[in-house]
């Protein structure tokens, strides 16, 4: 059986990881009236598991700081192990003082600071702006 067959008549595939449904199984679930009919029962699952653990925190014991509660990111990570949103930006950018790179427990981050132009560098900068306009004057 191809995959037409399957799914014209006897299955539909899980919008998630795209294993075969039973359309009985499927009818019954609409009948239900679920939620999710077009969800395997894996995945319903593994949702159900990571809304538990998002209710739960992380007991971490820390070198120095001692016993401490994190909350783990359940989404995405980049190369680096850091939690990303949906538009693959950091989600909640900077250093966690409880080591762990994917803890989302604000009381553990500590955010970055914004980029700002010291005062050397702005003395600095006006002195190329004037030598500039100098040159320009001595040549106009």
């Amino acid at each position: 059986m191809d995959n037409e067959d399957r799914n014209d008549y006897q299955y539909c595939s899980c919008v998630w990881c795209g294993n075969w449904i039973t359309r009985f199984a499927f009818e019954k679930r609409k009948e239900r009236k679920r939620t999710d009919p077009d969800v395997c029962k894996d995945c319903r699952d593994t949702r159900k598991s990571e809304s538990l653990a998002n209710k739960k925190k992380f007991r971490n014991e820390h070198k120095t700081l001692g016993i401490l509660w994190c909350v783990l990111w359940n989404g995405e990570l980049n190369e680096d192990w850091l939690p990303i949103d949906d538009e693959g930006q950091l989600f909640m950018p900077g250093h966690r003082i409880c080591d762990l790179k994917d803890c989302v427990n604000s009381n553990h981050v500590i955010a970055p600071k914004t980029a700002t132009v010291s005062d050397i560098d702005l003395i600095l900068m006006s002195m190329e702006v004037r030598k500039k306009h100098k040159k320009v004057g001595q040549n106009g």
